[in-house]
């Protein structure tokens, strides 16, 4: 492909919310440049991108398709994905091999949870969007607004729009301001004013001609463009001003033929907006012409003789009104000419688009201090990386392949119904559950001082040679601390492995989100100063001091864990070297806290106890409590699943091995492999003495029914163990939206559940939001009089659902699991009679 070449194709996707109309908008597009493969009176009621099915059955787009359409001189590349959120991945491969993305918006429903969804793939993709308002009869036909309330929603969807794009740019606007004002010389130039002036921009604006408004299903659309030429000759005014002046508060006074603002009209005026006067009030004529029993025919034929449209009579004949309006409408403001211009001027061709998505496909490889990397590897990644952003298809440019995400339900499927058709045993789902113990965490100066080594609170276990005695203090994380660790893994795991410098180069690549110019290492470190104390809940004096012992523990960070970089901390001890018996307490180092800038690397003064045989031997045993500390966070005592949240603190004293001096061989193995089980095993003694609890996943739903159905609905959601949010009515339409929470464990056949309850009814997405501490406690037994009376004694209470999700997880895994081998019995009877 030459330049020119290049310079004529769009690669574009369509995203959306589940049925606002991508599907039906791709059939009339098909229909009027798909080169005849649809006639256009099947488009919309053949839903061509939809393939499969199963599809077609259930009127739901699953899988992404696409189709090459050609428009005068272009080539436009068209897919058309699904919408609804359990084909997420498809949407996501759908804008990594698109440039520009036409995001439609239903006219009377507005934005939904998806439309934010696809936003975001369309800002992480660094897509360049357009805006569709579909669905603009909707507002005519069912709403029955007047033009002037229809105005007034069509501004609030777009101003909800480009709030939502406004927020992914603020982070890196602010950036840039800061990177400007911080630079040597303070002064803004006009490069950096014409930069701060571009983040300024809405991004979705009629006037600039990136915004439409149609209704896929009778086939007509418009811009602002296509009005502003009509009236230009009448109002004696160019194009190009009236374009401006149709969307917003501009109003046209007839007596002196001037556009003005709202400020300059007179008291009392009752002049409406330029775009409701020009635009929606000519619609909603031919709307009330066409389909009201006594409509005025006569606005119908001047729309036909005003813009010399070819009608055949027997379409204007026809019965029914509504064919009649599409005939007309279609033809008056083809929405293909509408959408597929808009693609053409405003998304930008291959070869502009990889100039600034290059970085986030296939990044610059650079070496890093350290790495033995062949020079021919790196000068081959560059040559691919500058084949694609040429858009070099020469035969001596190297073949890029695309591999997408396969899913194991759908493997399962083909081999079953395609490929191998046998039948598949396939095992239940696997969910992930962590381990933690009681409280939220956001008492923290009294964690602090429970944590505190001088407190008897602790679990002590000894080595079966008897030398180590280990301590373990375990408390509580805070929330925010908890979730900030949780998020961070892999940027952990790069700074503690020395790849720090690597990982920042790869999160500015991929996250375009992430600010320009702001070391996420300094970040990270920073958010985990503020997040230890920003839920404590204590006075002002006790959050100074709070603040103070925390950032104390903050350069005692020995290890993360599990796999070095997890939601658990390890601290060094604080104490005394040698005790008072002679035995020496294994210190360690703070590892983590050099890594993240909390402590100078410092190597401890050498005094005469570091000279001995047994400080060596403590220096051989910080890997196998660290290794120990590993062992217990990857597997908690409830069921072997990861801990989450959690800080422990170990103190290993180690006694000379002259006072366990024996002839005896070693009988209990190697004296590292000793220490390392203590603590593990110490570590799962402490959590269970605090109360354990289970954490399980949560999902974020959002539903979506009418009134009749919200009954059954609840009960859905009350079976799923389901939190309710919220529950709010849709503006202009009589659906309700709840939005709650669902295990992820609770998932599973959740939306065939809600179909059958709700006979269709009802419809949810879910995304994978957060997780969340299940309050019941596994080991409950009734102990007080209420207690009795309320759940009976002991032997006759039911397994709470902590301890049925622990025994199901201990149960899958092989481990031992406490029940009941006989649930009913009864004496038994034999049929013989025995004299």
């Amino acid at each position: 492909m030459d330049e020119s070449d290049g310079r004529k194709v769009r690669n574009i996707c369509i995203l959306a919310h589940v049925d606002h109309g991508k599907t039906t908008l791709a059939d009339h597009l098909i229909a009027s440049s798909g080169g005849g493969v649809l006639h256009p009176r099947l488009a919309g009621k053949l839903r061509f991108m939809d393939y499969l099915d199963e599809e077609q059955r259930r009127a739901i787009t699953m899988k992404s398709s696409s189709i090459s359409l050609r428009y005068k001189d272009y080539s436009l590349n068209l897919i058309d994905s699904p919408g609804h959120m359990d084909f997420c991945s498809e949407v996501s491969t759908a804008a990594r091999l698109s440039d520009g993305a036409l995001v439609l918006v239903d006219a009377v429903e507005g934005v939904h949870i998806q439309t934010h969804a696809v936003l975001r793939q369309a800002w992480i993709e660094k897509l360049t969007p357009c805006l569709v308002l579909n669905k603009i009869d909707r507002l005519i036909c069912e709403l029955r607004l007047s033009p002037m309330e229809a105005y007034t929603r069509l501004i609030r969807i777009v101003h909800e729009v480009n709030g939502i794009v406004s927020a992914y740019k603020s982070e890196k606007y602010l950036s840039d301001v800061d990177s400007i004002l911080a630079s040597p010389s303070g002064e803004l130039s006009a490069e950096s004013l014409e930069l701060l002036e571009d983040d300024e921009e809405v991004t979705f604006q009629p006037q600039k001609g990136n915004v439409v408004f149609v209704c896929a299903l009778d086939g007509w659309g418009f811009g602002i463009a296509e009005f502003a030429s009509f009236y230009a000759s009448k109002l004696g005014a160019s194009a190009t001003a009236l374009q401006k002046s149709l969307w917003g508060p501009r109003y046209y006074v007839p007596k002196t033929k001037m556009i003005v603002g709202k400020k300059s009209l007179s008291a009392g005026s009752k002049a409406k907006p330029m775009f409701v006067q020009f635009v929606l009030e000519p619609l909603w004529q031919v709307y009330e012409a066409a389909l009201d029993p006594g409509g005025d025919r006569a606005v119908l034929e001047k729309v036909i003789k005003s813009f010399n449209l070819s009608i055949p009579p027997r379409e204007l004949q026809n019965k029914d009104p509504k064919n009649v309006l599409q005939s007309v409408m279609s033809r008056w403001l083809p929405l293909s000419d509408a959408v597929l211009s808009m693609a053409v001027k405003h998304l930008p061709d291959p070869i502009a688009a990889q100039g600034y998505r290059i970085p986030r496909l296939v990044p610059e490889r650079n070496i890093i201090r350290g790495d033995d990397v062949d020079s021919s590897v790196l000068a081959e990644a560059e040559l691919v990386r500058k084949s694609i952003e040429a858009c070099d298809s020469s035969h001596d440019s190297p073949c890029v392949v695309f591999v997408s995400k396969m899913f194991l339900e759908r493997c399962v499927k083909d081999l079953k119904e395609r490929f191998a058709k046998v039948n598949l045993e396939v095992s239940p789902p696997l969910v992930s559950y962590r381990e933690t113990i009681e409280g939220d965490g956001s008492n923290l100066l009294e964690s602090l001082r429970s944590l505190s080594l001088n407190t008897s609170d602790y679990i002590e276990k000894r080595t079966p040679n008897g030398r180590c005695i280990i301590r373990v203090h375990v408390m509580k994380l805070p929330h925010a601390l908890t979730k900030l660790l949780d998020e961070n893994t892999e940027l952990l795991g790069d700074i503690i492995g020395g790849k720090g410098s690597h990982s920042v180069k790869i999160l500015q690549s991929q996250n375009p989100s992430l600010r320009e110019n702001v070391d996420p290492i300094e970040e990270l470190k920073k958010q985990l100063t503020e997040a230890g104390v920003s839920s404590s809940s204590e006075t002002e004096k006790d959050r100074e001091k709070c603040k103070t012992e925390w950032s104390k523990l903050l350069k005692r960070i020995w290890a993360l864990g599990p796999r070095e970089k997890g939601p658990n901390i390890l601290f060094a001890p604080d104490g005394k070297r040698i005790a008072e018996d002679g035995s020496m307490l294994v210190r360690g180092s703070p590892h983590v806290s050099q890594r993240l800038g909390f402590t100078e690397d410092s190597t401890e003064v050498p005094s005469e106890a570091s000279e001995t045989a047994l400080y060596s031997e403590a220096l051989t045993l910080e890997s196998s409590i660290v290794s120990g500390f590993q062992l217990a966070t990857a597997s908690g005592p409830l069921c072997d699943e990861p801990m989450w949240g959690l800080a422990f603190t170990v103190e290993s004293h180690l006694a000379p091995a002259e006072d366990f001096e024996t002839d005896k061989p070693e009988h209990f193995g190697i004296f590292t492999g000793q220490v390392m089980t203590a603590v593990k095993d110490a570590c799962r003694a402490a959590v269970l003495q605090k109360n354990p609890r289970i954490v399980e996943a949560m999902y974020f739903c959002e539903l979506n029914t009418a009134p009749e159905y919200l009954g059954p609905m609840y009960a859905v959601l009350s079976r799923r163990r389901a939190k309710v949010l919220k529950e709010e009515m849709q503006e202009g339409s009589s659906l309700f939206t709840v939005h709650a929470y669902v295990p992820v464990s609770e998932s599973f056949g959740f939306a065939d559940e809600l179909r059958k309850g709700t006979s269709g009814g009802a419809s949810a997405l879910m995304v994978l939001s957060h997780w969340e501490m299940l309050e019941e406690d596994p080991f409950f037994v009734p102990k007080t009089e209420e207690e009795i009376e309320e759940f009976g004694d002991g032997a006759s209470v039911l397994p709470n659902t902590a301890r049925k999700l622990i025994n199901a997880v201990r149960r899958r895994k092989g481990l031992h699991v406490e029940e009941k081998v006989v649930q009913h019995a009864t004496k038994q009877r034999t049929l013989a009679r025995k004299v």
